[in-house]
Formats: structure tokens, sequence, C-alpha cells
């Protein structure tokens, strides 16, 4: 075995060591901060109500036992794959999330594809045009995107394209007057081409047009102002002036080798921020009734609903480590510096 592919297999494996403790950690937060805050399940579903019956929930859920001894069952339950059964629906956690995640998938994908779109273009038409009327514009719009409230881009998205135009949906995934595709993935978008019906397609598509774009658009500003960052400053490096010195042409120059470079960083940031986006975009969901994680978090918080929300942070948990780690091993094996 040649040294750089051990220190690539050393460093492998250091990553997957630190996740252990990393997820351990977050569990235990997790469980501590639900039962720090105001109230449980009970007083969430009774209120002040019949104090009896409260006691006799308590009893039957297991919240009466000594703190400890609740936590321990719910490491027990994590490490053998039991999220229990929600307070709010009465079905498995494990079940709940597995309806609900393919949603958050389908709205992730498309949001990034249009924050990556929208941001690459702003930040990359803003570092080439520096100082200049185009760089100006795309920094101020790029600036507005990423400082405006997501819950009133995502109303007025609704506002003006759904309920003045009439182009799509307000909400939802799907018309209800449609049968679901066959569930393949579960997601609507391509269990519908699977099954090779382009009218559950189409209008999947429509469903999912104004989440996506919404979401897409606000995280855009963010991805533009790194990608004109980085771009700056890979224009100064020495390889890009020996290239210029060499007459190549400025198309080359910026798109060949400043670009290509340039979104290293920017690449790992997208990652990170799809991982995250994984996790569920409360605000996006809630405001268009995108039955996805997001939207499954919040009614368990207003539920006080403690399986499912440690279940949903159990599946966050897992998603978020497994992506950032392939983040991490694509960047080590693209610059062998981070190894060492």
């Amino acid at each position: 075995m040649s040294r750089a592919a051990g220190s690539l297999r050393a460093y492998i494996i250091q990553r997957l060591i630190l996740t252990v403790p990393m997820v351990f950690i977050l569990l235990t937060l997790v469980f501590y901060f639900l039962r720090a805050a105001p109230g449980d399940p009970v007083s969430a579903i009774l209120g002040e109500r019949n104090p009896e019956l409260g006691d006799l929930l308590r009893q039957q859920l297991g919240l009466n036992e000594p703190l400890h001894v609740q936590y321990f069952d719910y490491l027990r339950r994590v490490f053998t794959g039991d999220m229990g059964n929600s307070i709010f629906t009465g079905r498995p956690v494990a079940e709940d999330i597995g309806r609900r995640l393919p949603a958050t998938v389908e709205l992730a994908i498309a949001s990034m594809f249009v924050a990556a779109f929208v941001g690459v273009i702003l930040g990359v038409v803003s570092a080439t045009h520096r100082d200049r009327p185009a760089d100006i514009i795309s920094r101020l719009i790029a600036a507005v995107l990423y400082n405006t409230p997501i819950f009133w881009f995502g109303i007025m998205m609704q506002l003006i394209f759904a309920v003045r135009l009439g182009w799509f949906d307000v909400g939802g995934r799907l018309d209800a007057r449609l049968s679901l595709p066959p569930s393949v993935t579960g997601l609507y978008t391509v269990d519908s081409l699977v099954a090779g019906d382009i009218r559950v397609f189409f209008d999947a598509v429509a469903h999912l047009v104004l989440p996506a774009t919404t979401l897409g658009l606000v995280l855009s500003g963010f991805f533009a102002r790194m990608v004109r960052a980085n771009m700056l400053q890979t224009l100064q490096s020495d390889y890009v002036e020996a290239a210029e010195a060499r007459g190549v042409r400025p198309f080359t120059v910026f798109y060949r080798h400043a670009l290509k470079n340039a979104m290293v960083p920017v690449a790992t940031t997208m990652g990170l921020t799809f991982a995250i986006l994984f996790s569920g975009a409360i605000l996006t969901e809630s405001v268009f009734s995108w039955p996805g994680m997001g939207s499954y978090v919040a009614d368990a918080i207003d539920a006080r609903d403690y399986p499912a929300l440690q279940g949903a942070v159990v599946y966050y948990a897992i998603i978020i480590v497994v992506i950032s780690v392939l983040i991490d091993i694509v960047n080590a094996w693209l610059d062998p510096r981070i190894r060492y």
C-alpha cells in the first residue's frame, strides 16, 4: 500500500471514530433539553384537566421514572433501533419518519439545485465584473435574497404565483384527485416516472416548484457570496497570473482555472447545507403544507412528543454525520494536505 493510500485510510478511520462521541453527545443533549423545557406530553394533551388521568398516562409512558432510568431506556431503544411509538399519532416513530423523510429528500434535492444554479451564476458574474454595475447588482440581489425572511417570501410566492396567476398549487405534494404512484423511492417525481404516469409527474413537479424555489433562492444568496469571495481570491493566485502571462484566453482563465479551484470550499459548504436540508426546512414546509420532516418536527414540538422528537434527531444525526464524513473523505482525496 502506498503512503498516500495509507494516510487516506487512516484519515477515514479517524473521522469515523470521531463520529461516535459526536452522535452520543447530540442524543444526550436532546434528551435533557426536551425534559428541561416547560410541560410534557401529558400536559400538552390534557392541559390542567383531570389530574388523575394525567398521573395514569405519565405512569404508562414512563415519565414518572427517575430521569437517569428514562435516559438509559432511551439509549437502549436507540441502539436497538426501537424509536418507540409516537404519543401524538400512536404509530411507530420509524414508520412515521419513513413516510415523511422522502418528501424532505425531494424538497432538499430540488432546493439545492436552485440554490447552486442561481448562487454560482450570481457569484461568477459578480467576481468577473468586480466593482462594475454587474457586480453591484449581483451583490445586491444576493444580499436581498440572503436576508429575506423565508416565511414571508414563501407567502409572497404563494400569493403571486398560486393565488393571483394560478400557475401553481398553494401547497401539498400532489393533487388530491390523483392516485399516488406505486412507492419505490417515496419521491413522487421519480416514482411517477418509474410507473410511466406523466400526468402525476407533472403535477408533482408543479407542487414542488414553489417551495423548492423559495428555499433555493434564499440559500442562493449565501452561496453567491461564497463563490464571489473564493473566485476573487483564486484570481489573485500565482497559477492564474501565470496562465494570463502565457496568453491564455480570459474565458479559459476564469472558468477552467479560477472557478474550478474556487468551487472546492463552496462544494464543501453546499454538502453540509444539503445535509441540514435533509433535516427538514421547518418554515418552508409549514408555509407550503409540505408533509416532510420539518412539519413533523414542528407538530411533535407542539405536542411535546418525546419519542417523535428523539427519533427524528437520531435520523438527523445519522444523515448529517454520514454526509459530513463523505465530504471530508472527498476533500481528503482531492487535497492530500488535509490528511496530515
